[in-house]
């Protein structure tokens, strides 16, 4: 996914015995981290609210954070696609850096085919695998 301001944000989903994890990861010079109430914005327009419980982590500057999922939105997952993430980049161990901010991260198919790697953006899909 690609944010405002350039910034790209993977997302990885994984399966849990009760609901799921969902981690976001991000590039940060300035030691930023993806903090506060995230919000997934789904394909069918409705929204799931990530919950901050504050599970960072900060490597070779690739900022990452989890979120829980409940298994309805495991289960709303894997039908509707996500359109967009809203996060927040706000300091960690920073006092203050011009990579904090309110960004969208809009969820975009990007044609990788051509390069022999499987092209997609769909997240049910990806989700309901997890479930076979």
């Amino acid at each position: 996914m690609r944010a405002d301001g350039h910034y790209g944000l993977d997302c990885i989903i994984a399966k849990k015995e009760q609901g799921g994890i969902i981690a976001l990861s991000t590039e940060s010079m300035t030691g930023v981290l993806i903090r506060g109430t995230t919000y997934l914005y789904l394909e069918d327009g409705n929204i799931i609210t990530l919950i901050d419980r504050k599970i960072y982590d900060q490597v070779d500057n690739i900022s990452s954070t989890v979120f829980y999922l409940t298994e309805s939105e495991m289960n709303t997952l894997r039908s509707t696609n996500i359109n967009k993430i809203r996060f927040s980049l706000k300091c960690g161990n920073c006092i203050s850096s011009s990579e904090q901010g309110n960004f969208s991260a809009e969820n975009k198919f990007i044609d990788i085919e051509s390069f022999g790697m499987e092209s997609t953006n769909e997240i049910p899909a990806k989700v309901e695998a997890l479930y076979e």
